[in-house]
């Protein structure tokens, strides 16, 4: 199934959204509003589970946006809309190029 990571056009609610490596593809608009849409979609303390691209600014490959974050950014980010709890920082190709966090919808 392929879907729009910012509308997001489900009428169930759910328990969990697992992204990987996707929503860093958002201009940060867009992430926001992604995020907003997965918090209307979850059941109470529902949670997410996301893996990013850690780093600095933008890039634009083949047409494709790649913003990256610090851990510190992604963590405040998500904690306008969810309890934090627990983030690991990982490496894909780089040492600590890669952060897996998981967040709870707050009631």
């Amino acid at each position: 199934m392929q879907l729009n990571a910012v509308d997001l056009p489900f009428e169930n609610k759910l328990d969990c959204i697992y992204s990987n490596k996707v929503l860093h593809h958002l201009s940060e608009y867009e992430l926001r509003k992604s995020l907003l849409r997965q918090v209307e979609l979850l059941n109470d303390n529902g949670i997410i589970a996301h893996s990013f691209w850690l780093g600095e600014g933008f890039e634009e490959m083949e047409g494709l946006l790649f913003n990256y974050y610090s851990k510190q950014q992604i963590i405040a980010l998500l904690s306008e809309y969810f309890e934090v709890i627990d983030c690991l920082a990982y490496q894909e190709f780089e040492t600590g190029d890669s952060l897996f966090i998981i967040a709870k919808k707050v009631v």
